[in-house]
């Protein structure tokens, strides 16, 4: 027995007799392990008829109750941690123990009294130890459950708390991210598992499922080619066969599956399929077959050109142009020939519509581009100072040469001031040498001329006198 346990009370057969000895504090048998010393010891007892007979009492020393493998402090882990209990054979207690085994996740997160208790008969010895746990990681998903459309950006991840205060890692898989939540644009349906760790408590595996939308497509029926300037159509369709809006980007807006509008445009369409709200974007052109359209410029350009030098050129800059016909709108044409630019004189004056027919290299589409090219007449007016009106049928008249004119007046007078001949008009007939229907004499003459016309564009005035020598031979 233990040097400090209680007393015991000895028996023997047969009952009745009396105890004697070391430690015997009672002749019943009562004896005390602190009235003696450690070790051993004989004590005897003596029956009712007189017999004897002894046993031996071994007192010895009291060791104290030990935990051994106990931490004061664990992350919440399922692990199993094996303790020692000294002396042998005693019993632990406490939250998370299962017999000699401590598991901190069964003990849960707090401070536990963990015991340990050996002996019996007062012989007992107990001791414990305060052991704390460490919240366990918590986490909540983000983004579960969450459907996209192919391409989208969608976030998931998690939101993390508890463990023992450290950082977190993320391990993800598929091996996307290190982070705790991650910016995603799926092309499919993925299934990703994110486990959450702090290098000590129990990791926490989150498992989300992207829902990605199947992509959708359309077809497109439009019009028959045809030529610039026209109208034609398109119209959309979605496929697969679902419910689906449409909105070209018109002006104003058009929410029809067909738009009608100028062949070769092309007009941006959205495609939503309503369930999903997923949306495609792709662009119809109305087709046309490749353009042709005429266009010249006269060089020079602007002004008229002179009756001295109604020579015009013609650069064209017409697209797309094939073959064509020059019509320089004084009945003369020419062949077109893409980068010739034809060079023409006119024989007259006055105002010329050059037109330039043209069609593609396909001859499905024509077009035609005109211009007013207009020659004037310069201003001149030249009155000769002599004339003979002898009838041989030389200078028989005062012959004025002039172009370009519009108004004139002309006054032939004697030397005493007599008006002897007048032209109201250039038009008129020239003097031939007679007042009254009788020859002149040879003389000199006074003339006065008023005359405005057309000049390079613009009007000219004139205004001036001289003398006529009226010169005869007979």
């Amino acid at each position: 027995m233990e040097e400090t346990g209680n007393p015991i009370q000895l028996t023997a057969l047969p009952a009745g007799g009396t105890w004697e000895g070391p430690g015997i504090i009672n002749p019943s048998g009562l004896f005390d392990p602190e009235e003696v010393t450690i070790g051993q010891h004989y004590v005897y007892y003596q029956s009712p008829t007189g017999c004897w007979d002894s046993c031996m009492v071994d007192v010895y020393q009291l060791q104290p109750a030990e935990i051994l493998g106990l931490a004061n402090a664990y992350c919440f882990v399922d692990s199993s941690i094996a303790l020692i209990g000294l002396p042998d054979n005693g019993v632990f207690s406490g939250n998370g123990m299962l017999d000699t085994i401590f598991n901190p996740s069964l003990a849960g997160e707090g401070i536990h009294q963990i015991a340990y208790d050996q002996g019996s008969a007062g012989c007992e010895v107990h001791t414990d130890v305060l052991v704390s746990v460490s919240a366990p990681i918590s986490t909540v998903p983000v983004g579960v459950g969450d459907a996209v459309c192919r391409g989208d950006a969608i976030t998931i991840g998690v939101d993390a708390t508890g463990g023992d205060g450290t950082f977190f890692t993320y391990q993800w898989n598929p091996n996307i991210s290190f982070f705790a939540t991650q910016e995603l644009y799926p092309d499919s349906s993925t299934t990703y598992s994110i486990t959450t760790s702090d290098g000590c408590s129990e990791p926490v595996t989150d498992t989300i499922q992207v829902f990605v939308f199947q992509p959708f497509s359309a077809t497109v029926e439009t019009s028959d080619t045809t030529c610039y300037g026209a109208t034609g159509y398109a119209t959309i369709e979605g496929v697969p066969s679902a419910f689906y809006g449409y909105e070209w980007q018109s002006s104003p807006p058009n929410f029809t599956q067909t738009i009608y509008g100028p062949v070769a445009t092309t007009y941006q369409v959205t495609i939503t399929e309503m369930e999903s709200g997923c949306e495609f974007d792709t662009s119809v052109t109305i087709p046309a077959f490749p353009n042709v359209a005429a266009y010249f410029t006269p060089n020079p350009n602007g002004a008229c050109l002179s009756e001295a030098d109604p020579v015009a050129e013609f650069i064209d800059l017409s697209q797309g142009a094939a073959r064509g016909t020059w019509d320089f709108g004084d009945g003369t044409t020419e062949p077109y020939a893409y980068g010739n630019y034809p060079i023409h004189e006119y024989a007259d004056t006055g105002v010329y519509t050059v037109t330039l027919f043209v069609e593609n290299e396909l001859g499905t589409c024509t077009d035609e581009f005109s211009f007013d090219v207009c020659v004037q007449p310069e201003f001149k007016l030249w009155i000769p100072n002599a004339f003979t009106p002898d009838g041989d049928g030389l200078n028989d008249v005062l012959e004025i040469v002039s172009s370009g004119i519009t108004e004139f007046e002309f006054l032939v007078s004697s030397s005493w001031g007599t008006k002897i001949y007048r032209m109201t008009s250039i038009d008129d007939p020239f003097w031939d040498g007679t007042y009254k229907g009788n020859a002149v004499q040879q003389d000199r003459y006074i003339y006065e001329v008023i005359a405005k016309g057309n000049h390079l564009g613009g009007v000219k005035f004139y205004k001036g006198s001289g003398y006529i020598h009226v010169i005869r031979h007979n």
